[in-house]
């Protein structure tokens, strides 16, 4: 019995210091952390983020991954060595007591592209995505960008002989109006010669059979 009381008394100030949400001061603190905002800075070196959220006055704060981050006397709070390609969701809380969020801000990171301005892409600067771009949303490898170098010059070589045979399509067909109007004229110049040439000759027989 006495042991069960022990743990009661124990319990008991966590019990009473459990405070209701301020509402007040709540919707106070939403109104500041609408104020935040952030950067993000990528390091070559270590191929990470360090992302930096300002404006986190005094009553505010921000998790993130489980974390608590307070902020500093510039009111900034720097999170630190975050990978590219990371989907962050930034909680601010205020202290207020309350278990609900003042705001989430979701952060997208790039993968850097290590081939932009190489050797690698020269020639394709403005022709791919994988050129033309120093962070995409997926990573580029040195397979992925083989590949979409190959499939641009596959496209552009269809689109050559595609144009090609079309030329040739036009101009068998401009061969073919060309040789039936050559002698489609000729035919009709000869049938027209004959028809006068039988006709002048026709009435001359006519007219010596009949002796005039």
């Amino acid at each position: 019995m006495k042991k069960i009381f022990v743990v009661l008394l124990m319990l008991l100030p966590f019990v009473v210091y459990s405070a209701e949400c301020d509402h007040d001061k709540h919707d106070k603190y939403a109104l500041l952390a609408n104020n935040i905002t952030y950067d993000t800075n990528y390091n070559v070196n270590t191929r990470t983020y360090d992302i930096v959220v300002y404006n986190v006055v005094d009553g505010l704060f921000v998790e993130y991954d489980d974390k608590k981050y307070e902020s500093n006397s510039n009111n900034e709070v720097t999170i630190n060595k975050i990978n590219e390609g990371t989907n962050m969701v930034i909680k601010v809380y205020g202290n207020d007591n309350c278990d609900t969020s003042l705001r989430t801000i979701f952060v997208n990171l790039l993968y850097y592209n290590k081939f932009y301005g190489t050797g690698a892409c020269a020639g394709y600067e403005d022709k791919i995505t994988m050129c033309n771009s120093q962070f995409t949303t997926s990573l580029v490898t040195e397979e992925i960008l083989v590949t979409a170098k190959q499939n641009y010059d596959n496209i552009i070589l269809q689109e050559q002989q595609k144009e090609e045979k079309t030329e040739e399509k036009e101009t068998l067909l401009d061969k073919m109006q060309a040789f039936a109007l050559n002698w489609g004229i000729k035919f009709v110049l000869f049938l027209v010669s004959c028809i006068v040439f039988t006709s002048i000759y026709s009435n001359k027989f006519r007219k010596i059979k009949h002796g005039i």
